[in-house]
């Protein structure tokens, strides 16, 4: 009497359509990990409409490494749908190894335990 009824859930995309997605991927030969990163990244999405769907990713606080791996995967989902979608260009922005100074290295090694420190000691550091 006194509730407020909360209306019915919208799902974004029917699930079905994610399901036979990541079955056509697995026909293709995509790797299982390729499979579930395809379908973890459009499952926030409205993809029944692609531009929408490219707003959306456009305002994502994320890496653009990461949204150029979502553009991938939208611009193949949308292939297997058979629907024009143009892709948003995405760059990776490439980061430098973490690399210690030679300090760091010795103070690294000389807190090893002796059993470990041996192997380490015998390579030479150029």
């Amino acid at each position: 009497m006194g509730s407020n009824p909360t209306g019915p859930t919208i799902f974004p995309h029917p699930p079905s359509q994610l399901v036979n997605y990541a079955l056509f991927l697995k026909r293709e030969g995509y790797r299982p990990s390729t499979i579930s990163r395809h379908v973890r990244a459009l499952k926030p999405l409205h993809l029944e409409d692609p531009e929408l769907a490219k707003q959306q990713l456009a305002e994502r606080e994320c890496q653009q490494s990461s949204k150029e791996v979502i553009a991938n995967a939208m611009a193949k989902y949308y292939e297997y749908l058979k629907v024009p979608f143009s892709k948003p260009i995405y760059q990776r922005v490439e980061r430098l190894a973490f690399l210690p100074y030679e300090e760091e290295v010795i103070q690294l090694i000389s807190e090893l335990p002796k059993s470990k420190a041996t192997g380490p000691t015998i390579l030479p550091l150029e």
